[in-house]
């Protein structure tokens, strides 16, 4: 019996998994690559009212394509292209994070295709529920105030 009950363990682990199926992909057009023109190692100067220029570092900038599975525990899965930077300066303290992906509307027309998190804020160009197109929000960062970011 003590022999019995890992066989019968492996065999239903073993019929139960799937050979992944790749049911879509979704590419980045070169409007959407444009977005993110960075490279690592780039320095931006970034001026605050034309009197305070501070540089933005680019740590990291990569493109790679993501499976993102539709249903939990499916086997079937969307390859999606995304493009990724990020952005430090040490002063003022500013972690920027900008990803652009290639989420089509037959997957989900309410994904939000371009991200920006500032420090710990994340901000998209899309609502959720599809009601406005271009989503703005003030905010502040550091002591300082942005509107419309």
């Amino acid at each position: 019996m003590k022999l019995l009950l890992p066989f019968i363990l492996i065999a239903v682990m073993v019929s139960s998994c799937c050979d992944p199926e790749m049911i879509g992909s979704y590419d980045l057009t070169q409007d959407q690559k444009d977005l993110i023109k960075y490279s690592e190692g780039d320095k931006i100067t970034l001026s605050f009212n034309d009197e305070y220029d501070f540089d933005l570092n680019v740590t990291e900038a990569y493109t790679w394509d993501k499976h993102v599975n539709p249903f939990e525990e499916s086997c079937s899965y969307y390859e999606v292209e995304e493009r990724k930077a990020k952005l430090f300066s040490g002063y003022p303290n500013l972690d920027m994070e900008i990803t652009v992906e290639a989420l089509g509307e037959a997957f989900n027309p309410y994904a939000p295709g371009f991200t920006l998190r500032l420090n710990y804020k994340y901000f998209h160009t899309e609502d959720y529920y599809g009601e406005e197109p271009v989503i703005f929000q003030d905010t502040t960062v550091n002591g300082f105030s942005f509107e419309d970011v």
